[in-house]
């Protein structure tokens, strides 16, 4: 039971970001695969691609800036919430586990 009480609170403090990443880095390497070699051959000298790549790319970090904020603010909170929720059982055994525990110590 103390193994089960020990997990909780490590599972509960736990958050990875490993989805957000993930899509993030395919997110990204679609977006510039498909669009910054096609910059290349619609761009008028070497110029107009820098400045096409870097209004790509600036945007690009804006938008994964705003996912990962996103995942951190309002996600993160969603599933730490799910994961309380899903725990109540074993919470409710720590509770009564406590319980029994303060009664016999009182009881010596």
């Amino acid at each position: 039971m103390l193994f089960l009480i020990d997990k909780l609170l490590s599972q509960q403090t736990k958050y990875s970001y490993t989805i957000t990443i993930q899509a993030i880095v395919i997110f990204v390497s679609i977006v510039t695969g498909a669009f910054l070699s096609k910059f290349l051959d619609f761009a008028k000298d070497m110029q107009d691609f820098k400045e096409g790549a870097r209004s790509l790319l600036i945007a690009l970090f804006m938008i994964a800036y705003m996912v990962i904020m996103a995942d951190i603010f309002i996600i993160k909170d969603f599933v730490q919430q799910y994961i309380r929720n899903k725990n109540r059982l074993i919470r409710t055994l720590h509770n009564i586990y406590l319980d029994e525990y303060m009664n016999s110590y009182n009881n010596l």
